[in-house]
């Protein structure tokens, strides 16, 4: 009877560390879900902001060109201004 016991008792250690294990790893599981969550929101916002930048550096930079071209035809048409 004490090896019928003994088994039993085995059993039900066995049984319980399983559903201890499987409780850690489904916390784990969770805690990985909500974690890769907002990481990809993270990214998702940075991504955003980074396309918005990239947009404002090219009107920028068109802007800088056009007044860059816009100085250049004023010194050609004021060849008397610019010897001065």
């Amino acid at each position: 009877m004490t090896d019928n016991t003994s088994s039993s008792s085995k059993k039900q250690q066995t049984t319980a560390i399983a559903a201890v294990i499987a409780v850690v790893l489904l916390g784990l599981c969770t805690f990985l879900l909500v974690r890769n969550y907002n990481l990809s929101k993270q990214n998702e916002l940075l991504t955003e902001n980074y396309d918005e930048s990239e947009q404002l550096k090219a009107d920028l930079e068109q802007q800088y060109y056009e007044a860059l071209s816009e100085l250049e035809s004023m010194r050609g048409s004021n060849e008397e201004l610019n010897a001065l």
